[in-house]
């Protein structure tokens, strides 16, 4: 049965102003074909949640409906600003929730500016926003859109490592799921070619990537930190969280390093990561492997490091 537009609006004029009654409202004229009553309700949202997610949100939903999209850039510019904003407030001596949070969320924002400018044809945009939300925190519907820009641009390997990559990512949604398969078939034309390309994707994933560091400590041990990271890459501040006492000093041989994450635009964007350090004695060295912002928890009270 068809959604009915007049029926959700009579519901949401009856309600109290509810943002996720009019979304109901916009998808249903969408569904209608009208798309300039479903940007009207979708304005509605913003006015009635004024908030970064909201704002991304909305411009998702115009993306998905290829509708209104200069709305939708201008709405994805502001929830990406804001969330940038917020990270410059980010101080390693008390971690919040929120600032844990907001790393996936800025990614989540990066890619869907990135999605918009595609939809644009503004390729380079694009590249710049879905590679930086892609290595923040890879997700199925990240990986999606990269492929998407990389057949538009012509590079068909790494159109095909995107789309295996995103099928073996976090997340992806059961219809982006297949549409990525779809895509990767009509790329390799064999199953196998896909299934086996798949398998690969899979056992890249599995290898997390470690920064080799040398031999910062004699003893066998690893312990947890928090990183602030600025535009290059560069180590802003370090926290130790847990582990090892004696790598609490280490702290500083951290600070020298520089990590390979790209950064969209120029404003003064921090990302907050946190990783385990892990040396295994004697002159074997150590590395330093960054976790998915998606699985960071924020576990006790982070503890200082006297610098």
């Amino acid at each position: 049965m068809a959604k009915q537009p007049l029926s959700f609006e009579a519901a949401a004029a009856l309600s109290t102003p509810n943002a996720s009654l009019y979304e109901k409202v916009a998808d249903a004229y969408f569904g209608a074909g009208e798309n300039d009553k479903a940007l009207a309700a979708l304005k509605k949202m913003t006015e009635l949640d004024p908030h970064a997610p909201t704002w991304n949100h909305v411009a998702s939903l115009l993306a998905t409906h290829n509708s209104n999209l200069n709305e939708a850039q201008q709405l994805a510019e502001r929830a990406v600003t804001a969330q940038e904003d917020e990270t410059t407030k980010i101080r390693l001596e008390k971690v919040q929730q929120d600032d844990v949070r907001g790393v996936g969320d800025l990614a989540d924002f990066w890619d869907t500016l990135g999605w918009v400018y595609l939809l644009q044809g503004k390729l380079p945009q694009a590249e710049k926003y879905l590679d930086a939300a892609w290595n923040l925190s890879p997700t199925g519907n990240i990986g999606d859109h990269l492929g998407q820009l990389y057949e538009k641009q012509g590079k068909k390997q790494l159109a095909t490592d995107a789309y295996a990559e995103g099928l073996v990512a976090n997340t992806p949604r059961q219809e982006t799921r297949e549409e990525m398969y779809s895509r990767l078939l009509a790329l390799l034309k064999v199953q196998a070619n896909v299934d086996a390309k798949v398998q690969l994707a899979r056992q890249g994933f599995l290898r997390s990537p470690r920064l080799q560091l040398g031999k910062l400590s004699a003893l066998a041990g690893s312990a947890e930190f928090w990183l602030l990271l600025a535009h290059g890459g560069t180590v802003e501040a370090v926290q130790f969280i847990s582990g090892v006492e004696s790598f609490r000093s280490l702290d500083r041989a951290l600070r020298s390093q520089t990590f390979k994450l790209p950064f969209p635009d120029n404003a003064p964007t921090k990302l907050l990561r946190r990783g385990a350090l892990v040396c295994s004695g004697g002159n074997y060295g150590c590395d330093f492997t960054l976790e998915d912002p998606r699985t960071v928890r924020l576990e006790g009270q982070v503890q200082v490091v006297v610098p």
